[in-house]
């Protein structure tokens, strides 16, 4: 059951995450600087390693910031939900 939740709580997760994400990119420009006439895979390329990059500088990616929230807003209704059962 714990593990039902948890995973609903992770598809929900990543469904708002998404949801930003386009959000987001359907406001931002199309063009990037640098990237045309790039393959796919040096795209891919070129994010997985700022990605690493912001990792190695301490930053934190959208998604553990969710991750984080969603986690504690779990933990959250479970305390209230066991004090309301007290």
């Amino acid at each position: 059951m714990v593990y039902q939740k948890k995973e609903q709580a992770d598809k929900n997760h990543k469904s708002r995450l998404r949801e930003a994400a386009e959000s987001k990119r359907s406001t931002s420009s199309r063009k990037i600087p640098g990237l045309e006439g790039k393959s796919i895979d040096e795209i891919i390329h070129e994010l997985e390693v700022h990605q690493i990059e912001l990792e190695i500088d301490g930053s934190v990616s959208i998604y553990d910031v969710i991750k984080r929230s969603d986690e504690r807003m779990y933990a959250s209704k479970r305390l209230m939900k066991s004090k309301k059962n007290k």
